[in-house]
């Protein structure tokens, strides 16, 4: 059962890398979550259809909906990290977290044990929540250790909350907090927007309307009818945010009940941060910018660290990105 997984260093017991209960590991993957959060998930979007049948005001689907495997596929950014590390010849244990066991199963394949003189790769099958408990094990909480958001999670939170959420990763630890590499998308040029999120090959739109795809196998059944339902999204100025939403190209039936054509379901809202943003959400996380890079279309990659943290070699991603 445990032939293929490779035993992290740095001293720690074997056991930081078995199952925490009858939970299968393979190609190293871990599965660490609390609950099954299928049926979470499964209950929430039933609230959701509940709400956008007999209640005012927006309607919002679980985001949730959007990150499935076909929804997460993209290692790039995260493989060019590992390689310049490699590079440098630093000893990194990294850890994918995430939701889909046929992703991290996909993602790891691209790196197999041995692509990698100095890393190694695991897998980490569960939620944030998941993680930030396993993280706080006392076999891995005194371990140095960077959480790494190098795709769009940060902005798909709501703004109010992402602060509380950074912050969480730090709490409980008297030494040894987590550093982050986080990626902030900084634009809000509002044609650059628009035209970003309505690509030509359709790339995007395809993404969002997988979130109904994801909806009926939930459901066990066709919900959505998909041919009657269009993805549309607007820019929000006053909140900094392009919001994109499911419409009814005509009256539907949703749960035995008439959604008129008007009526919009919010798929995700992804905030942009400018610096002020950034400088805001920094301050009320407790954290400070060691350093930071920006590319000329406004996407920003931050390296901040709470007071007194030290720089770690256990690298912890939220997504596969």
């Amino acid at each position: 059962m445990f032939e293929n997984v490779v035993t992290p260093r740095l001293h720690v017991k074997q056991s930081w890398v078995q199952p925490i209960a009858n939970l299968p590991v393979t190609n190293n993957i871990l599965d660490i979550r609390s609950e099954k959060e299928d049926v979470q998930l499964k209950e929430s979007l039933e609230r959701s259809i509940r709400a956008a049948c007999h209640e005012d005001g927006e309607a919002v689907l679980p985001d949730l909906l959007l990150w499935d495997e076909k929804g997460l596929r993209n290692l790039r950014k995260t493989r060019i990290l590992l390689e310049a590390l490699d590079e440098l010849g630093r000893e990194v244990d990294y850890f994918a977290l995430d939701l889909s066991y046929p992703e991290l199963r996909r993602t790891l394949s691209l790196v197999p044990p041995g692509r990698f003189r100095h890393g190694r790769c695991f897998g980490l099958l569960g939620t944030y929540d998941d993680g930030r408990e396993w993280l706080r094990r006392p076999e891995n909480k005194s371990r140095p250790k960077i959480v790494l958001s190098l795709g769009s999670t940060l902005g798909s939170l709501p703004r109010a909350k992402t602060p509380a959420f950074l912050s969480s990763f730090c709490l409980g630890y008297a030494e040894n907090k987590p550093s982050f590499l986080v990626g902030l998308d900084g634009c809000k040029q509002e044609a650059r927007v628009l035209s970003a999120y309505n690509d030509p090959d359709g790339i995007n739109r395809r993404f969002i309307k997988n979130g109904l795809v994801r909806a009926n196998e939930l459901m066990g059944h066709d919900a959505f009818d998909l041919d009657q339902w269009d993805v549309k999204g607007f820019w929000d100025a006053e909140n900094g945010s392009h919001n994109q939403y499911y419409f009814p190209r005509s009256n539907v039936n949703l749960a035995g009940n008439m959604i008129p054509s008007g009526r919009k379901l919010l798929a995700v809202k992804s905030h942009k941060y400018d610096a002020e943003d950034r400088d805001t959400l920094c301050r009320k996380a407790g954290l400070q910018v060691e350093d930071c890079w920006a590319s000329d279309t406004d996407y920003n990659l931050l390296f901040l660290k709470p007071t007194h943290s030290s720089l770690g070699e256990l690298l912890f991603h939220g997504d596969v990105s």
